[in-house]
Parts: C-alpha cells; sequence; structure tokens
C-alpha cells in the first residue's frame, strides 16, 4: 500500500511539473505574447516571471539587490515615495518587484507593458533566436527562444 501511495505522488509531482512547464512554454513568439497579455490582464506576477527571459529575470534582480542595499535614510525616502513600508523594499524578490510594478502603474495609471499588450498583434520580424512583435500602436516587444520557449525580453523597458 505504501508502494502505491508512493507512485501516485510521483504521478502526482510529475504532473504538476509538466503543467507547470506547459504553462509557460510557448512554441512561437505569438503564444508567448498572448500568454503575457494574460498574465498582465490577472496580474499574475509569478506567471509574468516566468515569462521573462533570464537577462530580464537578472536584470529585475540587479535592481532588487540595488535597493537592498540602500541606506536606511534612502529606504525609507522611496518606500515613503511608493506608499509602500521600507520592510517590502529590503526584502523585494523579482516577483515581488513585478507585483509593486503592477500596484504603482495601476495606481498612476501608467504602465508600458500593460498598455502594449492590450492591442492585438500588427506584425511580427524574426531573426534566428530573436522576434519582435509590433501591436497596433505601434509599441514593439522583444522576445527571445530560451531552451525551446519563447520569452519577454524587458531590454530596455
Amino acid at each position: 500500500m505504501h508502494l502505491l501511495n508512493r507512485i501516485a505522488a510521483v504521478v502526482l509531482a510529475c504532473s504538476l511539473a509538466f503543467l507547470a512547464c506547459s504553462r509557460t512554454s510557448s512554441r512561437s513568439p505569438e503564444e508567448a505574447f498572448e500568454a503575457l497579455k494574460s498574465a498582465y490582464s490577472a496580474s499574475d506576477a509569478g506567471a509574468v516571471t516566468a515569462l521573462l527571459s533570464a537577462a530580464s529575470v537578472e536584470k529585475i534582480r540587479k535592481i532588487t539587490t540595488l535597493i537592498a542595499g540602500m541606506g536606511e535614510e534612502q529606504q525609507k525616502a522611496l518606500a515613503t515615495r511608493l506608499e509602500i513600508p521600507v520592510k517590502r523594499l529590503k526584502k523585494l524578490t523579482p516577483e515581488e518587484y513585478l507585483a509593486l510594478q503592477f500596484e504603482l502603474g495601476k495606481k498612476l495609471n501608467e504602465d508600458a507593458v500593460r498598455e502594449a499588450v492590450s492591442y492585438k498583434i500588427a506584425g511580427v520580424r524574426m531573426q534566428n533566436d530573436r522576434a519582435v512583435i509590433r501591436v497596433e500602436n505601434g509599441m514593439e516587444l522583444v522576445f527571445v527562444r530560451e531552451e525551446q520557449s519563447w520569452k519577454f525580453d524587458l531590454g530596455d523597458w
């Protein structure tokens, strides 16, 4: 009986891992764009983080490290300006950073990526493992292929 429970647990774990991978895996830049659009519309920071290129996640990590390394007075000033507790600034992960970006974007009614993904795709330019998706308002989003999946690259955003 214990063996059956263990086998069931392994099958369940593998199934969950497969579902998690398939949720963030996209076979085309267009699929990646649609996944990004869905994640943004749900304000799902975890899903957006999973859809980011490795370079983008690293860029966010560097920003959060800089924020964590600020002096206490600087952190207090930033927290006051953002209207959040200082404690939150000290422990920002990439996912929490994106959640904060969502909050600020909604509060200020200003989020360029959210705006871009609100439009339909007008065109796609492919070059090897890089794709630029242009949306109806002319904004462009860059996607890169990483391990058979297309990921959104923040680049200069």
